[in-house]
């Protein structure tokens, strides 16, 4: 397995890229990392962060604040097709890379 890099997105700036690769997904839920629906939300995130392999960026989310006590962790959270697992429904394995495993 290659080594992977999560770092803290401290900026709404430096997500709008993330979030408009995300939206144009074929995901159902794509429509949730709209840019200006994010920069709306982005000041109740108490931490926001990606994983990266190398210089890329795989996966993304966060925590969000409701209040009262209240958080929902892996909120917007985002994986690339590419590295997503689908084990829960397929015996089929694959690595980080997308490569199948026995």
């Amino acid at each position: 397995m290659e080594n992977c890099t999560v770092q803290e997105i401290t900026y709404i700036d430096e997500m709008i890229e993330l979030c408009e690769m995300a939206s144009k997904s074929n995901h159902p839920n794509a429509i949730n990392y709209d840019v200006d629906k994010m920069k709306k939300r982005w000041n109740k995130y108490l931490i926001f962060t990606k994983l990266i392999i190398g210089k890329e960026v795989i996966s993304f989310a966060g925590i969000y604040d409701y209040g009262n006590n209240l958080v929902r962790v892996a909120d917007r959270l985002f994986t690339k097709e590419t590295y997503r697992q689908n084990f829960m429904t397929q015996k089929e394995y694959t690595d980080i890379n997308g490569k199948k495993v026995n």
